[in-house]
């Protein structure tokens, strides 16, 4: 994610990571699920937290 914070606007840095998953959701079910969670998600920071394995909505909490 940090990576895509410097190329790309904070409004849009996460979405190369979802296209990534929706491609990936083809060969694997993991992949599918992932994409079901963080598919509503904008924050690149939200995102890192997401990849981790840790869940946004906790963090909010």
């Amino acid at each position: 994610m940090a990576r895509n914070r410097a190329l790309y606007d904070p409004r849009y840095a996460v979405n190369p990571v979802k296209q990534w998953l929706v491609y990936l959701k083809v060969y694997y079910p993991q992949a599918a699920a992932l994409f079901s969670e963080v598919k509503r998600i904008t924050d690149p920071d939200d995102m890192a937290l997401a990849l981790q394995g840790q869940s946004a909505l906790a963090r909010a909490a």
